[in-house]
């Protein structure tokens, strides 16, 4: 997610996609949504917030305070999590 937020990845696009392998018990809501809004990474992540958690799939929303070489700003990125299970 880090990557998303500071522009590592996709930097000139507002909407990326993560995919994790994960066994049956590893939920979205169960695994990320606390470390996503817990105040100690809210400026690492780009103060985000989760919507969507319970229906499939989950999307967090994440500010970027970073500018590109123009000076432009390049918006908030939302995030969708893909969990697929573990085979």
């Amino acid at each position: 997610m880090e990557r998303f937020v500071d522009g590592r990845y996709s930097a000139k696009l507002r909407l990326g996609m993560m995919i994790a392998y994960a066994d049956a018990s590893y939920t979205f809501e169960g695994k990320m949504r606390a470390p996503i809004v817990a105040s100690t990474q809210a400026v690492t992540l780009g103060r985000p917030a989760v919507s969507q958690v319970g229906v499939e799939p989950p999307t967090s929303h994440h500010q970027r305070s970073w500018a590109y070489g123009d000076g432009s700003a390049p918006g908030p990125i939302e995030l969708v999590h893909v969990w697929l299970p573990k085979a």
